[in-house]
């Protein structure tokens, strides 16, 4: 048998913090790769550490200290990655776009190293761009004389932009998605002529 490390990620509700949740597990006859004999005891664990490739590209270490115990977990233990480790300030709004996360877990194997388990997944935070997006079609001034027609062209390609992105994620295409989420980003905060028309 052997140890293999598994998580979930998604970002927090108030758009602050991405969550993530240790899934490994205790080993049961269900859960054949969690901690516990005959596999490793999540005691034997040396060092652990998430490394985050946030949205602008730019990679982030979570280390072990900051971590604090909180993980590993054999029980869906959940640590909270707030913008103060990724570059910003805690309480911050998170980046919006595809984050890139590994897991690396070391335990004590007996050898002079140890022996590492990793796992990576992507997750993807939209939450202000959603209501970006929303709140410029919901702005929009519909007579048929508006001077702005700016601001149509804008909403609808935000919203069309949108949709891809979250269409590009679902089938794999990370990379696109995330060229997506800064297009979006960026016609959230134009401000040129028309961007005042409809407030």
């Amino acid at each position: 048998m052997a140890i293999k490390v598994n998580f979930k990620i998604a970002e927090a509700c108030d758009s602050k913090s991405i969550l993530f949740t240790d899934i490994t597990g205790q080993y049961s006859t269900t859960n054949t790769t969690g901690w516990g004999a005959p596999n490793p005891d999540i005691s034997t664990v040396i060092d652990v550490e998430i490394i985050i490739i946030a949205p602008d590209g730019n990679t982030y270490v979570i280390s072990m200290a900051d971590i604090n115990g909180d993980l590993p977990s054999d029980s869906n233990g959940l640590f909270n990655i707030h913008m103060g480790y990724l570059g910003g300030n805690s309480g911050d709004v998170v980046q919006q776009g595809v984050y890139n996360v590994e897991y690396r877990v070391i335990y004590n194997d007996g050898s002079s190293t140890g022996q590492l388990v990793s796992k990576r997944k992507y997750t993807l935070a939209t939450s202000v761009i959603k209501c970006c997006v929303h709140k410029m079609l919901a702005g929009l001034d519909m007579c048929d004389d508006c001077p702005c027609g700016e601001d149509k062209s804008n909403a609808l390609e935000a919203y069309t932009l949108y949709k891809a992105m979250l269409y590009a994620y679902t089938c794999g295409s990370v990379e696109k998605a995330n060229k997506m989420a800064t297009q979006v980003n960026k016609l959230c905060n134009y401000q040129g002529t028309c961007a005042s028309c409809t407030k």
